[in-house]
């Protein structure tokens, strides 16, 4: 496998998100964001009695705002021409509406005509889970003005950058963000159960094709997209109910896309989706969800294994521990053919005229050894594995136009702190000491060839 069998117009690029790597969370009129307000909480604890020993703050994360340019010559070593990262909407708006921060503005005006000088292509995530606090407290994206408010940003976004971007992804996993963040609360906001999830589903898919429509009418030449989660979901065993669970897990994911393409909710497979028709939804939004994707972004990196459950309510599927799986660091199921089996199923989308892989990536105990070396073998193999599922899924008809590993950097890992690395690039929280692990010599050398 060589880089030249993708093809010369197939983009090769890493990805990273602000609040994972930035830092200088109070620096320069920045606002605070819901993860910030969720970091402090763990930090005293949910009851004001102590947190977990060791909980980690993403004040300092990468210190990339200071860094940026270092982290430009890092992208430029690897031979990537892409670099996929987000805006944070807090540093732009810190009331989340009104008050723009020129401070915050003009930072990634710097980093994007870095990003230039070294011919890489900016891939725009719009929002990648930092909401500013002030709009949380009103309601955040429970609140159906979310859709304005997120549109109000786009719209800034593109009147500041649109000369220097044309690639944009308007939302990175909306189902992860809110199941996580809106059902279960695990992640911020720590907002739970049904009453909350619902409308926030809905209102991502609001927001969404607000502020493609706001995008595209600043900058009609732009190229506007998504990005979601999707794993390769098996049934346990070969028996319909296993089978029925599947497709009801399957029709979770696909309610971020389905009714943004026009085909709305998939309700069958899912009857749970009909409460948002009856209950949040209002006369005229299935044609305002709609908006014609230049592309989507697939973020993929395990198989998910499961089997009927009665007892557990509205999706009726419960996931299973595979015993004699290959397993990362944090416990996710390397299953290379998962991937290509899921471009292959977006790939047969009329509506959807292209994909990116964008993020794919692996965690591992790094260890920093006494030659200054990380000898992350397993990373290099599983990207390299990844890659030729990818290539057959492109060499099988599926338009599938780039590739981003996640991450450059070993960044903030939301609720897991520090602990799980996912990064090319190795950073020692101590010195912010950049080193190149074996992963990412492997993508290196690999860029490096015709």
């Amino acid at each position: 496998m060589k880089r030249g069998d993708f093809g010369a117009d197939f983009r090769w690029g890493a990805a990273t998100s602000a609040f994972q790597i930035e830092g200088a969370t109070r620096e320069d009129g920045r606002g605070p964001s819901i993860w910030d307000d969720f970091g402090r909480a763990r930090r005293r604890g949910w009851l004001g009695l102590g947190g977990k020993s060791g909980q980690a703050s993403a004040d300092v994360a990468c210190d990339h705002y200071h860094r940026y340019r270092e982290d430009v010559e890092l992208l430029a070593a690897l031979h990537v021409d892409a670099y996929r990262f987000s805006i944070a909407w807090p540093r732009l708006l810190p009331e989340g509406t009104g008050r723009v921060n020129r401070d915050g503005v003009d930072f990634y005006h710097r980093l994007l005509d870095s990003l230039a000088a070294r011919g890489i292509t900016p891939f725009v995530t719009l929002y990648h889970w930092d909401l500013p606090l002030a709009l949380e407290r009103r309601g955040g994206w429970t609140n159906r003005e979310v859709a304005q408010w997120f549109a109000e940003f786009a719209g800034l976004c593109a009147r500041e950058y649109g000369d220097k971007v044309r690639h944009w992804i308007l939302l990175n996993e909306g189902l992860t963000f809110t199941g996580l963040g809106h059902f279960f609360g695990t992640h911020a906001p720590r907002r739970r159960r049904l009453r909350n999830f619902l409308p926030a589903l809905h209102h991502c898919l609001l927001a969404q094709a607000e502020a493609g429509r706001r995008i595209k009418e600043r900058r009609p030449e732009a190229l506007v997209g998504t990005a979601v989660a999707f794993a390769a979901t098996h049934p346990l065993a070969d028996r319909e109910r296993d089978r029925a669970a599947v497709r009801r897990v399957d029709a979770l994911g696909r309610a971020f896309v389905d009714p943004l393409v026009g085909r709305g909710y998939p309700v069958e497979e899912l009857p749970l989706l009909g409460q948002i028709e009856r209950r949040v939804a209002r006369p005229g939004d299935q044609q305002r969800i709609r908006f014609p994707l230049d592309f989507l972004g697939i973020n993929h990196y395990f198989r998910l294994t499961v089997r009927h459950s009665s007892f557990v309510p509205y999706l009726r599927a419960a996931p299973v521990t595979r015993a004699d799986a290959e397993r990362t660091a944090n416990g996710w199921e390397v299953h290379p053919p998962g991937i290509g089996e899921v471009l292959r199923g977006f790939g047969r989308y009329a509506e959807i005229p292209g994909l990116y892989v964008t993020e794919n990536g692996a965690a591992y105990d790094d260890v920093l050894g006494a030659d200054a070396r990380v000898e992350d073998r397993d990373r290099a193999s599983y990207l390299q594995r990844y890659l030729a599922e990818v290539l057959a899924a492109r060499r099988a008809g599926v338009a599938v136009r780039g590739y981003f590993v996640w991450s450059l950097l070993d960044n903030y890992e939301w609720d897991r702190g520090y602990e799980p690395r996912f990064g090319l690039v190795h950073v020692d929280r101590a010195t912010q000491r950049r080193t190149l692990k074996a992963s990412g010599c492997w993508y290196r050398d690999f860029l490096a060839q015709p």
